[in-house]
């Protein structure tokens, strides 16, 4: 155990939680604290009704009881101070001495050597005061005023703890983000590991008042509905909310030593950053996730399988959730043996209290430091059913909303947090080891030491206890007496309350919460008057200098004559003292108490006597020992300071007990602030005007080169501000480009915002053109939006199968398409009864190039029918299509009586579905595989769409109609790409953005994905397979003449020249790519989610010549233009038509935007068959081969492609079907 820490104690204030044992009650029990907001708050607040009635405006949020208020008088803050400091900061003191004593240490006046680590929020209440003082005063009354940036600033956020505790440690600000809270935790471990401190607070705060809910967007963080539904299939995004968190920190020996609650162990942490293999600076990333996953166990000692539960980031965003899922099934695989599946929970508490920013992080730990402490695994509230089911079901995980108990008693259990901007914190916490000191020894009465700041709070405090003695009949006395003593910080109004051990809970109970006498007055000094022999005494006063730290005076006196100083605690030592009590000494001195040293009998100690009281130790004679206590809890009534760890002998744990009851105030400077005006109407003729604010430059001084706006044109002015706002830039220009000034997605999202916000119209930042929007154009778009009628919603209301009317652009007709009706979901009408492997599939298209291949897999790998839609009329033209294509991709015919036709005729699929037409569809079929816009289909998306999209939307809604639920879409990586401003990668994920610049086909398909995520909401059992630039079969090398890369390749042997290309390319052989759709899509662990069905490692057209160079096929490199003059004279010499000088022009179709595509989704389907997706030269010569043996051009030019004989040939089979 070594390097191991111990969790000894814990503060929090969360949703519905002002305690840890609230929060552990509700997480216990499933609920969800996130609530409806009380419309007239949001009215006082200034929000317009128009805003309240928006269907987009959520009004919901989980905020934490007691906001306002704060314990100021305790803390010695003064009202004024008071309302300065943000509540973040105010409520994160109180929860660190709430952890403190639930610890049992004293938060002030512990020798421990104590740190602070700790993130906080920026301030919204800040925020709000110096707005307020802006309108008020200028920007310099809101940015003057010290009181502020120190009750505001995160900075101050431990070190305010440091100063109010008196603690000497370091005090240290972190903020990573959403995972700044559990960063701190490992920075804090590092530091008590490393010697820095003894003990250590960690945790952080987010208290975002006033809430006042949101207006969603699409595609943004924040939730549709303003619940967070963590890996779940209906969630839209994430709740923020308010929370605040701490732990207490020891070395788990010097805990153990000392006593100390152990509630859980920490046994290893480990932090990293994402870099930049990630999608954007916004976005997770698996493999960074991985690393620190594993790096947390290998520090721990803990294998993955060893976890029972893992409390994971889980924002319940669509991205971040499969990320999430897939980082950390990958970090618990790393370095161990059989992937094991579904042996550890998942859950976030996220799910109960929504995503308390920097506080997220120590929300996790505090609600896995129950799970470890109790075994007991929590329900994950509001989940139904996995946004990822095939991710899910190959993962280590499960996820329940019922709760259980680890299979093998406390398990061990990881905490993930995720920041926004790429760092990952991770602990591994197991469960606590059991106490090594010695329990505080029974006696037969106790003395319960109480203390306060004033008489009603220690009131309270007597209260407090006595419930929690009855409630908790296993508590024991003498260990609460114990830590009472050496856990609290003694204060000015205290009690004593003597109790039986031995006697009932209630009468305990009622002793505590009776009546008691004032305080006396408080002294600052004792000491011991001696009546009896110095033998006699001498245990006892060293006991007595002892408890007193040695600051007793002793005075030794004989008879009866005490002449002793007044002003001190007096307590007369001796045999035969009883007498002296309660009676004035001379010089007017009143003994305070009196200790009588004489055995059970009352005659006088001898101290030759073995037998009497005052041999060896007093503590552990029991009378001694009783009048021992009593006479030092008397001295401690008194005022005076007594050291009780000293006392304890090494025995005594401490417990956590019930914490102090804050008297607390409200101090809300909010409240002064005048009520805001309400905002004027906004009419479809009028918009915003920008605001002026001090320091902007006068409209005609922009600077030199920029076109200033129109005066009238209030709109660009008001949009011009924005940008220059988010941008930070008071030059900026309406024709300045967004990818020029450094936009990313994250400042997409601020613009879209920011437009809705003054405009109430939603405009993406694709939408006005992506890297090359600017200011002039989104006023362009807002001015159409707010003047004109919104052509999206007329679209969308349209049936999809019906012409489109000219959209003002290509955008507006893609909002449109993301709204296409899709029906009703209807029970299984019959149709839909096959969902099994031996079910019917339904094939929306069986006659492209890798259409054929996949309907041979399908047959191959299952036993129903496959019923083909196919474009023609008559079933002989059909069957004469289908054999044509099976011999063209040199595969067998298809036996006609596995492969039932729908004859779609000139309709098309959209006719098909839409139509009467839908009546002829067979029952029987379970699952539908349908192919999306082809890769590399170029055009106008509003030409494309009748073709792609429209067909789409209605075969999901004839499927939703009949009650087939799965469905398998066959799209490509042309509908994926990295968001603006973000690095150059792909990652395998179902969420993608939409890239400025994306051809027609591209745009569909990526709609095609969208309008799949929409019917999975309704309960839809969906995968996607994308491909990327398909190869020609790697067992016969059939390929697709036609195609510009065999043009390419031909063209470059047969003038022994090729052109350097260094486009990056992501391909497979296509026999592969489709046996991997037929067998994937069987499987359940497909369900939910994308596979990119291409070698991991892209590759370019020059590095296929090298492949064909290896092949020995060498060509010499020249420039396109030399090459694509050779190639045309050529063509010209021998009228070739296989000849294509714009061949590599032609090829730019075909490459992407990004260096590197992930796919690994597909990779152990490729280790169990042992096949590779990656090119070879003896690949492309085949296929070369192929098409010289079908095409006179290519046998022209090639001959007969002959392969060396130790060429290998191809691993996949593809004679023959059942």
């Amino acid at each position: 155990m070594d390097g191991a820490i111990a969790v000894i104690g814990v503060g929090c204030r969360f949703p519905d939680a002002w305690s840890p044992h609230e929060f552990w009650q509700n997480i216990a029990t499933g609920q969800v604290a996130i609530r409806d907001l009380d419309p007239d708050r949001l009215r006082a607040a200034g929000l317009s009704e128009e805003l309240l009635a928006s269907p987009e405006y959520v009004k919901r949020a989980a905020g934490i009881p007691g906001a306002a208020e704060f314990a100021a008088d305790f803390f010695g803050y003064s009202p004024s101070e008071a309302e300065a400091t943000d509540p973040q900061q105010r409520i994160f003191l109180e929860a660190c001495w709430q952890a403190l004593e639930s610890a049992g240490r004293p938060p002030i006046g512990d020798s421990l050597v104590t740190g602070v680590f700790a993130g906080g929020s920026p301030s919204t209440y800040l925020a709000a005061l110096q707005t307020s003082r802006a309108l008020a005063g200028g920007v310099i009354a809101a940015v003057d005023d010290v009181a502020l940036h120190l009750g505001g600033l995160g900075d101050f956020l431990p070190s305010r703890v440091a100063y109010k505790l008196g603690l000497r440690g370091p005090s240290i600000g972190v903020q990573t983000a959403c995972s700044s809270s559990l960063t701190a935790v490992h920075y804090a471990v590092l530091s008590l590991l490393s010697g820095e401190c003894d003990m250590a607070l960690a945790g952080g705060a987010s208290v975002n008042e006033p809430m006042l809910g949101y207006r969603h967007q699409v595609g943004a963080l924040s939730s549709k509905d303003g619940y967070c539904r963590p890996f779940d299939a209906r969630s839209t995004g994430t709740s923020f909310s308010s929370g605040v968190g701490v732990v207490v920190l020891r070395r788990l020996a010097d805990a153990q030593r000392d006593g100390d609650p152990v509630l859980a162990v920490v046994r290893g942490t480990a932090v990293g950053n994402d870099g930049s293999n990630r999608s954007g600076f916004t976005a997770p990333s698996p493999a960074g996730l991985a690393d620190v996953v594993a790096a947390a166990l290998d520090v721990a000692g803990v294998r993955g399988d060893q976890l029972r539960y893992v409390e994971a980031h889980g924002s319940g965003t669509p991205l971040g959730d499969q990320i999430e899922l897939r980082g950390l099934t990958a970090g618990l695989r790393a370095g161990s043996g059989p992937a094991l599946t579904g042996y550890c929970g998942l859950g976030s508490v996220k799910a109960n209290i929504g995503h308390c920013g920097p506080a997220a992080g120590i929300a996790g730990l505090i609600k896995a430091i129950q799970v470890a402490r109790t075994g007991r695994l929590p329900p994950h509230p509001l989940f139904e059913r996995p946004r990822n089911p095939g991710v899910l079901a190959e993962s280590p995980f499960t996820i329940s909303r019922d709760a259980g108990a680890a299979a093998d008693g406390a398990p061990y259990t990881l905490v993930n947090s995720m920041g926004l901007g790429g760092t990952n914190a991770t602990a591994v916490i197991g469960p606590p080891p059991a106490p090594t000191r010695a329990p505080a020894p029974e006696r037969e009465q106790a003395r319960l030491v109480l203390s306060a700041r004033d008489e009603a709070e220690l009131d309270a405090v007597a209260r407090n206890l006595a419930d929690a003695l009855e409630q908790d009949p296993a508590l024991p006395v003498a260990d609460v007496a114990h830590t009472l003593r050496v856990g609290r910080t003694g204060q000015a109004h205290r009690r004593v309350v003597t109790v039986r051990p031995a006697d009932d809970r209630a009468l305990l109970a009622d002793a505590l919460r009776a009546p008691a006498e004032p305080a006396p007055k408080a002294l600052r000094r004792v000491q011991l008057v001696v009546s009896a022999p110095a033998a006699v005494a001498r245990p006892v006063l060293t006991r007595l200098h002892t408890a007193f730290g040695g600051r007793a005076e002793v005075v030794t006196v004989t008879g009866d004559e005490l002449t002793v100083p007044a002003g001190r605690f007096t307590i007369l030592i001796g045999p035969g003292v009883d007498r002296h009590a309660g009676h004035q000494a001379l010089e007017g001195t009143e003994i305070d108490h009196v200790l009588p040293l004489e055995d059970p009998d009352g005659n006088p100690a001898d101290p030759a006597d073995p037998g009497g009281p005052d041999c060896g130790n007093p503590g552990s004679r029991p009378l001694l020992a009783d009048r021992l206590d009593a006479a030092v809890t008397a001295a401690w009534l008194h005022g005076i300071e007594v050291d009780w760890a000293a006392l304890a002998d090494g025995r005594g744990q401490r417990l956590a007990l019930p914490t102090y009851p804050f008297t607390r105030g409200r101090y809300w400077a909010l409240d002064h602030l005048p009520p805001p005006a309400a905002p004027p109407a906004r009419t479809a003729e009028t918009a915003p005007a920008a605001v002026a604010t001090p320091g902007d430059e006068a409209p005609g001084d922009e600077a030199p080169g920029d076109e200033a706006p129109d005066e009238g044109d209030s709109v660009l002015r008001a949009l011009l501000e924005l940008w220059r706002q988010i941008f930070g830039r008071t030059d900026l220009g309406p024709d300045e480009q967004f990818g020029e000034l450094g936009g990313d997605s994250l400042t997409a999202m601020r613009v879209e915002a920011g437009v809705q916000r003054q405009f109430g119209v939603a405009v993406n930042v694709y939408r006005v053109g992506g890297a090359q929007a600017t200011a002039r154009r989104t006023a362009e778009i807002v001015r159409g939006l707010t003047s004109a009628p919104d052509t999206a919603e007329a679209t969308a209301a349209r049936p999809c199968a019906a012409p489109a009317p000219a959209p003002a652009t290509e955008a507006d007709l893609v909002d449109a398409d993301l709204r296409l009706p899709l029906g009703e979901v209807h029970p299984n009408t019959g149709i839909g009864t096959g969902a099994t492997a031996a079910g019917d599939t339904l094939l929306t298209s069986a006659t492209g190039f890798l259409d054929t291949f996949v309907l041979h897999e399908l047959l191959r790998s299952g036993e129903g029918r496959v019923h083909c839609v196919l474009p023609v009329a008559g079933e002989a033209e059909g069957r004469e299509l289908l054999r044509a294509r099976a011999e063209a991709c040199a595969l067998p015919a298809p036996d006609p009586a596995r492969v039932p036709l729908l004859l779609a005729g000139p309709a098309g699929l959209a006719g098909l579905f839409a139509g009467p037409a839908a009546a002829q569809l067979p029952a029987g079929v379970g699952r539908v595989v349908h192919t999306s816009a082809p890769f590399g289909l170029t055009g106008p998306y509003e030409e494309l769409r009748d073709d792609t999209v429209l067909p789409f939307a209605a075969l999901l809604t004839w499927m939703r109609g009949h009650g087939i639920e799965d469905i398998t879409l066959l799209s490509t990586l042309s509908a994926c790409g990295a968001g603006l401003g973000a690095e150059s990668r792909v990652e395998e994920t179902r969420e993608q953005p939409l890239r400025p610049g994306m051809h027609g086909g591209a745009v569909a398909a990526w709609v095609g994905e969208r309008l799949l995520g929409r019917a999975e909401q309704d309960g839809m059992r969906v995968r996607v397979f994308r491909t990327g630039l398909l190869l020609g079969s790697a067992a016969s090398g059939a390929c697709d003449p036609d195609h510009p890369l065999w043009r390419l390749l031909a063209g470059a042997l047969a003038v022994g020249a090729h052109p350097r290309d260094e486009r990056p390319l992501a391909v497979s052989p296509v026999d592969l790519a489709a046996r991997a759709i037929a067998e994937l899509a069987l499987s359940p662990v497909s369900e939910g989610r994308a596979y990119h069905l291409v070698g991991e490692d892209t590759v370019t057209a020059q590095r296929l010549f090298e492949l064909l160079a290896a092949a020995d096929r060498p060509t010499s490199t020249v420039t396109e233009r030399q090459w694509q003059r050779d190639i045309a004279l050529r063509a010209l010499d021998h009228e070739n038509e296989t000849l294509d000088p714009l061949a590599p022009r032609a090829m730019g179709r075909f490459a992407l935007g990004a260096t590197r595509i992930e796919a690994k989704a597909w990779q152990s389907w490729l280790s169990s068959g042992g096949h590779d997706p990656r090119p070879t030269g003896e690949l492309l010569l085949r296929s070369l081969d192929f098409a010289a043996r079908r095409r006179g051009g290519y046998a022209e030019l090639l001959g007969h492609v002959a392969l060396r004989e130790d060429a290998p040939q191809g691993t996949l089979s593809t004679q023959g079907t059942r």
